[in-house]
Formats: C-alpha cells, sequence, structure tokens
C-alpha cells in the first residue's frame, strides 16, 4: 500500500514550528496542572475549604486542556512530548520545592496563569501566518481560561484576602461543573443522573436557590425562568435547571405545584452538587440547616461561561440570578414578553372574545375565573367596573374586548 503524504494545506516548516509552540504550552499547562493539584492536596489554613475546592476546578479544567494541546499536535503530525523530562526542559513554570502558604499559593498560581498566557499568545503569530484556525481557535480558548486568573480578575479577592474579610463564594468561570450524582424519582422508582449528562453538548443555564415553596423562590425565581424559557430556546439554550437542597420528592411535588414543566428541577439533597460549587451556607438561624447560595449560571459543553452570584449580605438578596438577567446577557436585544392578565367568567362570550384577539396577537395570559380566583369586589378594586372581561397589560388596564382590540388595532399600527 502506497503511503499517503501529510498535507492538511500547512507546510511542514510551519507544522513544525506551530507544534514546537504548543509543545512548550503543553508543558506550561501540564507543569501547572501539577502545581495546582499539590496546592489542593496541601493548603491549610482559615481559608482552606474555599481553595481546596477552587483548586480542584482549576485542576480538573487543566487535565482536560492538556489532552486537547497534544491532540493538537498530532493532528499537525508531530509527537506530542509525554515525558516529565521533556516537560521540565520545554516549560518556563517554576516547580515546587518547599511548602508554600496559602497566600504563596494564590501567589504563584498569579504567575503562572500569565507565564502560560503569554507561551499561548507567542504561537499566535506563525498560527495566523499560516491560516491554522484550529490552533488559533484552541489558543484564543487558552488565554480566556488564564487571564481570568491573573491579577487584574483577582485584585477584589487580595483586597479582601489581605483585608481579612471573610470570603465566602469564587467564580468558577471557566471551570467544569462539579461531578456528581443526583437522586431523582420517576414514576415511583429511583433514577440516578449524573451531572455530566446533564451539561454534556449543550447549553444549560441552572439556577440555585435556598429552598422550595420558599417565598421568594415560588413567587418570582421561578416562575419567571419558566415564563422566559420559549425565548431562552429561541436564544440556543437547550435546558434550565432549578437546583434546591432538598429531596426528590419535595422537588416533584414543588414543580406541580408550580406548573414549572419548562424547567427540569434537580434535587441536591445531600448539598454534593451546591457544596462543590463553594456554595453551600448554613442556615441553622433558620432551622434550614445547610442550604445553597442563590445564583444562576450559564453552562455550555459542561464549561461555566458566566455566573451571576448574589451579593454576600445578610438575608436572602435576589437582585442578580432573576431570569430577566439572565436572558439580557444572553440576548441584550431580545423583547421581553407582555404580562397579561384577564379577569373572566365562565359562560361569558365577550370574554371568549377577548381571549381569542389575545391568542391571535400571540400574547400568552393568565385567567382568572370569578368566584374560583377572585369576587366581584376585587374587581371592582383593581378596574372599578363589575363587567367582564377586564384585561390587564404590564399593569396597565386596558378594558374590555372591544377596549383590547382598539389596543392591539394601536399597537399595529405603531
Amino acid at each position: 500500500m502506497n503511503e499517503v503524504a501529510f498535507d492538511i494545506g500547512i507546510s511542514e516548516a510551519s507544522r513544525l514550528e506551530i507544534a514546537e509552540g504548543l509543545s512548550r504550552l503543553l508543558a506550561d499547562t501540564y507543569t501547572l496542572y501539577l502545581k495546582t493539584h499539590n496546592y489542593h492536596w496541601n493548603v491549610t489554613g482559615p481559608m482552606f475549604n474555599t481553595l481546596h475546592i477552587m483548586f480542584e476546578g482549576q485542576y480538573t479544567e487543566l487535565a482536560l486542556a492538556v489532552d486537547e494541546i497534544a491532540e493538537r499536535i498530532r493532528a499537525l503530525g508531530q509527537p506530542a512530548p509525554g515525558s516529565y523530562k521533556a516537560y521540565a526542559e520545554l516549560t518556563k513554570i517554576v516547580e515546587e520545592t518547599d511548602n508554600p502558604s496559602a497566600e504563596q499559593m494564590i501567589s504563584r498560581l498569579v504567575e503562572a496563569q500569565q507565564d502560560v498566557t503569554k507561551t499561548a499568545r507567542s504561537i499566535f503569530p506563525v498560527a495566523d501566518e499560516s491560516h491554522d484556525e484550529p490552533t488559533a481557535d484552541l489558543l484564543t480558548q487558552r488565554m480566556q481560561v488564564h487571564e481570568k486568573k491573573t491579577p487584574g480578575c483577582f485584585a477584589a479577592y487580595w483586597h479582601r484576602q489581605l483585608s481579612g474579610e471573610k470570603i465566602m463564594f469564587i467564580d468558577k468561570v471557566g471551570q467544569t461543573v462539579p461531578e456528581v450524582t443526583f437522586k431523582t424519582r420517576k414514576d415511583h422508582d429511583w433514577v440516578d443522573v449524573a451531572s455530566g449528562d446533564l451539561f454534556r453538548d449543550k447549553t444549560v443555564i441552572l439556577f440555585s436557590l435556598p429552598g422550595a415553596f420558599a417565598p421568594t423562590c415560588s413567587s418570582t425565581h421561578v416562575p419567571r425562568y419558566n415564563q422566559l424559557a420559549p425565548l431562552f430556546r429561541a436564544n440556543g439554550v437547550d435546558d434550565i435547571i432549578c437546583i434546591s437542597v432538598n429531596d426528590a420528592f419535595v422537588m416533584n411535588q414543588w414543580k406541580e405545584e408550580q406548573k414549572a414543566f419548562s424547567l427540569t428541577f434537580m434535587p441536591d439533597g445531600s448539598g454534593d452538587f451546591t457544596r462543590a460549587m463553594g456554595l453551600l451556607v448554613n442556615k441553622d438561624d433558620l432551622g434550614f440547616g445547610e442550604r445553597s447560595w442563590r445564583y444562576s449560571m450559564l453552562v455550555r459543553n459542561g464549561i461555566i461561561e458566566k455566573m451571576f452570584i448574589e451579593p454576600e449580605v445578610p438575608g436572602d438578596p435576589f437582585g442578580v440570578s432573576d431570569a430577566d438577567t439572565m436572558l439580557s446577557y444572553i440576548a441584550p436585544q431580545q423583547a421581553k414578553p407582555a404580562n397579561v392578565t384577564i379577569f373572566s367568567r365562565k359562560g361569558c362570550p365577550f370574554c371568549v372574545r377577548a381571549k381569542g384577539l389575545l391568542n391571535d396577537a400571540g400574547l400568552e395570559f393568565e385567567e382568572l375565573l370569578l368566584n374560583r380566583d377572585y369576587e366581584e369586589r376585587t374587581l371592582r378594586a383593581v378596574s372599578n367596573s363589575t363587567s367582564v372581561p377586564q384585561v390587564f397589560i404590564d399593569g396597565e388596564l386596558i378594558g374590555d374586548s372591544s377596549d383590547l382590540e382598539k389596543w392591539l388595532n394601536q399597537l399595529k399600527a405603531a
């Protein structure tokens, strides 16, 4: 059999030069992996739990990166270095010879992150000149990950660390989601769901909250994500997951009560996922035990792209993990759906007409029925009328079916 010539549209000299650069990047990445894993094992002090979890997330991401870099070197027709001797000769990252303090560990990791970034950037000119888009894309991804861990991004962290202020939460952007198993219930059977299966090859929104049936969680957090689910999916989101440190029975019942059928509810009963995210908090003052801090995040193929963590203030803050903030991040120009409610009664032909007009206009609405959801005095109180239907849109009283038709025609003409 005749040997096929190696030709991917890049000259042999350029392939060799790019592969040599990637070999340096591989050595830096592997050495940083070992350094971070070492720190994960040996960190001590009052920040042990936070740093132990943070280092685990970082070395896990680096382990995956090592494989990607090595595979790109092989795709260029060159062997990937794979020995400690080779890495020691290629890397610029200094190995450990002492037992650093937690503060020194952070400082050394920040320095190493900068070194890896500079190595990746040094390969760009030849990759760009050779039109090696796959390598350029890989280098861009690696620089984005490492630059988030350089001094500029750690400035606030260091200010708080050196001032002695307690640090509870660390943004995990660029890291992989924790690997845990959720214990769920389906059709009276226990079903184990691996977190990897929830996020692999998908774009997923996850939001976490202190507890099922809690006031803010039930009145605002879950309902708004459920309402905006069609818009999220129209903008490329595959699933929206609600997590709480509650058992499967509670989460299933809560989903039914909320009618949140556009969301996936995941029970983190033992807090394994929340603990690995570094967001498990003690709420013994409320009799809750350990619960999740309120946050949301966007995850693409298992990698955390964006996190919205509520500020570390007393109580249960709710200002950034909401559905509207997430939608504004994913699709800044996306128009929000109108909030529509119709007061009606059974057997009312004008109510049927109003609902038909709303459906034809593509406006979702909530219907409140007389003597089931409200009494006549409520209708008088909110609309100063006793007749139905009465339609409200975004806090404005539109009126009966004729008023609604006029309003819709004006909207079309605008």
